[in-house]
């Protein structure tokens, strides 16, 4: 960011609070805004609808607030779903002719994966930072029950108590293979994914996830929550209610089942 540069249009990426200062700057500057809010909903979007209402009565700029006014002061605002256009609609005040669907993009690396390159056979892959929202050990305890190996790789944050206890439990498990080498982006995670018999992914929010996408791009069966903006962009996919442990096992347990119907999808 220079603020001698004479920029035409900035896109933000997210709409943490810290980016109405930079939106604001960037249009008394002259330049364009597109904001990308990248909202993490789940099931219901019941406490944003609240705060839409309630919101005028606190005393002080809240995280709503400041998300509120950056999208509605946008030139245009990027939702990645059709789920995530309503809430800006209806919660967050997004005038309908600024608000586009434009989902999150799959780099190519993940259409034409070589599941030979992931040496391992008869397993479920679960990518994401290790994290209660994404609730890796939901995944972990289901996996256990229904007797299948399950492969996790994603960041754990050293601060975070939920990351103590997954590693605790993963710790000399049985089943259990915790791969630190699948970095982002690479031609052995693409591998991984084609080689699974499906991805595990049953996050209590989330916004597109980006590693169901590449997945699917890989021609890996997904196992998701359900989630509407789940539903909408994977439909094809194995749909678990949140918290229902008895599902997320029997879908595991009958993840090989899956491997059939894998096929890459075409851009």
């Amino acid at each position: 960011w220079d603020p001698a540069r004479p920029y035409d249009l900035i896109h933000i990426f997210g709409s943490e609070g810290s980016m109405w200062d930079v939106a604001s700057r960037a249009q008394a500057s002259g330049a364009k805004v597109v904001v990308s809010p990248i909202l993490v909903t789940g099931k219901s979007t019941l406490s944003l609808r609240a705060w839409a209402r309630l919101d005028w009565l606190v005393p002080m700029r809240t995280s709503f607030r400041y998300r509120r006014d950056l999208v509605q002061l946008a030139d245009a605002v990027i939702a990645q779903t059709q789920t995530e256009r309503r809430v800006l609609l209806s919660a967050f005040g997004v005038a309908s002719e600024r608000c586009h669907v434009i989902p999150n993009g799959v780099d190519e690396i993940f259409r034409s994966p070589r599941p030979e390159g992931y040496p391992r056979d008869g397993y479920v892959l679960c990518v994401g930072t290790i994290e209660a929202r994404k609730a890796q050990l939901d995944v972990l305890r289901a996996a256990r029950r229904a007797g299948k190996t399950v492969v996790f790789t994603g960041a754990v944050r050293r601060d975070d108590p939920y990351g103590a206890e997954f590693e605790r439990e993963i710790a000399d498990a049985p089943g259990v293979i915790y791969d630190t080498e699948l970095a982002a982006g690479s031609a052995a995670l693409a591998a991984a994914y084609a080689a699974a018999d499906a991805l595990v992914l049953v996050s209590r929010a989330e916004g597109l996830p980006l590693v169901a996408l590449e997945a699917q791009a890989a021609g890996c069966p997904l196992i998701l929550s359900d989630l509407p903006q789940h539903r909408e962009a994977f439909p094809d996919a194995v749909f678990v209610r949140l918290g229902d442990e008895e599902s997320l096992t029997r879908a595991i347990a009958a993840a090989s089942e899956l491997r059939s119907t894998r096929r890459p999808v075409q851009p």
